[in-house]
């Protein structure tokens, strides 16, 4: 006689601790989480490139975060951006230009962007600047930026129709404007930079190219081969 009714449980991962509040050896660390690795290269253009990012005005520090899994921010009250201390050499470098791309693109919690599209948006930016160094992408940097772009189309899709569906291409082409109008203002200067340093891009030159294929547009520079960067020591 009483009312019964059936309710299915379900579970999803949480994060309980990260590894930095652990017993586990911080050596260990590159063994479990994505930190990069020794370069003397990275962490030269990593110095270069904090000077320019603290000339647009975006200062930069480096400390120890007291964790592993957040490895950097930008504070878009005061334009700062703090890099953890725990990283290695690349992936510190990766992280200060995917914390400048926030900056450059001014994204805060006032903007309107979803953060899919905020991190997309910053993640597309750094890359096409570490290519145009070239600098390879680490692997991180690509996992987070497919995750946070297939989020992002997710989100385009949801609750549309079929014909505002075939239209999400134009959608993220004029995401990429704003994006290709910053990387053609920043990219020069932290090229100029670089080589004023002795630090010189050197680019793959491939033989089957067509003479029209030379102009890089950034849309496509991550489909382009990848550069290779000498320092004169």
């Amino acid at each position: 006689m009483l009312e019964t009714r059936e309710e299915l449980q379900f579970y999803r991962y949480g994060v309980v601790f990260d590894i930095a509040q652990t017993n586990c050896p911080a050596e260990d660390y590159p063994k479990l989480v994505g930190l990069g690795c020794a370069d003397e290269l990275h962490a030269a253009a990593f110095d270069i490139i904090s000077e320019y990012s603290n000339r647009c005005g975006m200062p930069v520090r480096t400390i120890d975060l007291k964790s592993v899994a957040l490895r950097g921010y930008y504070e878009s009250e005061t334009c700062n951006i703090t890099i953890n201390s725990r990283l290695a050499d690349t992936q510190r470098l990766s992280t200060l230009l995917h914390e400048m791309a926030h900056g450059m693109l001014q994204h805060g919690m006032d903007t309107g962007k979803s953060r899919a599209q905020r991190e997309f948006e910053a993640d597309a930016l750094s890359v096409m600047l570490e290519s145009a160094m070239g600098l390879p992408i680490t692997d991180t940097r690509k996992e987070h930026m497919s995750v946070e772009y297939k989020n992002y189309i997710t989100e385009l899709k949801t609750g549309k129709t079929d014909e505002e569906k075939a239209e999400i291409n134009e959608q993220i082409d004029k995401v990429f404007k704003p994006i290709g109008d910053l990387y053609k203002r920043h990219a020069p200067q932290i090229l100029a930079a670089l080589r004023l340093s002795g630090i010189q891009p050197q680019p793959i030159k491939t033989a089957q190219a067509a003479p029209e294929q030379e102009e890089k547009t950034p849309e496509h520079i991550m489909d382009k081969p990848k550069r290779k960067m000498n320092r004169s020591l």
